[in-house]
């Protein structure tokens, strides 16, 4: 199989770019999540950078390794969040998360920890056995608020982290026990969105491969979204709901399907 990197070009349209202050909020202007709002409209009448009028005088600004740099950073699937000129995103090979500030270098950068799946792929003779095994890379666009930033990976991970530093402060592990409708393939794929003050993410089995192992007994995975509660107040109550699967996080409620 061949792996290559994928660089990220960045195309501004020619205007001055204002100071950046130190974590403002979210603005009306900016691309916070996947599609811009709930409702998916892509469309945002408060961005007036681009218009009809300039945008065939756009021209590279930076890219992302710069060109001639031999860091590699991987296969970017997703697209990428845009928030005070800030550039969210990560990265399927070798994964990590990172954070660009607007000249296009990094802020900060987050590796998804090794084999952070390890432990979780299920048992022989008890929920099967995860042959294929899905690494723990970023296929989804990541929600950030005025605090955090949110992503989930094809590990079956979801991952809250510090906008300001990049440290990690909680993660949710859908594969183990005690994650509402956990199994061994469970994976998140799917982009977090903010509606009504919660949190909310898809996420299902990725069973469809499987049946090729006689072996196996397919198929007992179900999609599932999640609700995150009060995820902005840490509190510790959360223990009683999920368990251990969550650690500093506000409730979470789970819909099956």
């Amino acid at each position: 199989m061949r792996v290559f990197s994928i660089s990220m070009t960045v195309l501004l349209a020619l205007t001055a770019t204002l100071p950046a202050q130190e974590l403002p909020p979210v603005a009306p202007g900016d691309w916070s999540m996947y599609n811009l709002n709930v409702l998916g409209w892509r469309y945002n009448s408060a961005e007036k950078s681009l218009s009809p009028e300039n945008a065939g005088k756009l021209e590279e600004k930076w890219r992302f390794p710069r060109k001639g740099s031999k860091e590699f950073v991987g296969a970017i699937h997703a697209t990428p969040i845009v928030v005070n000129g800030h550039v969210y995103f990560g990265t399927m090979v070798k994964p990590a998360f990172y954070k660009l500030k607007p000249n296009g270098e990094v802020a900060w950068k987050f590796r998804i920890p090794a084999y952070s799946n390890k432990g979780a792929l299920g048992e022989k003779g008890k929920r099967g056995v995860n042959r294929i095994g899905s690494g723990p890379g970023i296929l989804s666009t990541a929600l950030v608020t005025d605090s955090t930033v949110f992503f989930g990976d094809a590990a079956g991970v979801f991952y809250a982290l510090d906008r300001a530093s990049g440290k990690k402060l909680w993660s949710l592990n859908a594969k183990v026990d005690g994650f509402p409708g956990s199994h061994h393939a469970n994976v998140f794929m799917s982009s977090p969105i903010l509606a009504d003050g919660k949190i909310i993410v898809g996420g299902g089995s990725h069973e469809p491969p499987y049946p090729q192992d006689p072996r196996y007994p397919c198929c007992t995975g179900r999609g599932f979204v999640i609700g995150f509660e009060g995820w902005a107040d840490f509190v510790e109550d959360v223990q009683r709901c999920v368990g251990a699967v969550v650690t500093g996080a506000g409730k979470m409620f789970v819909a099956g399907a």
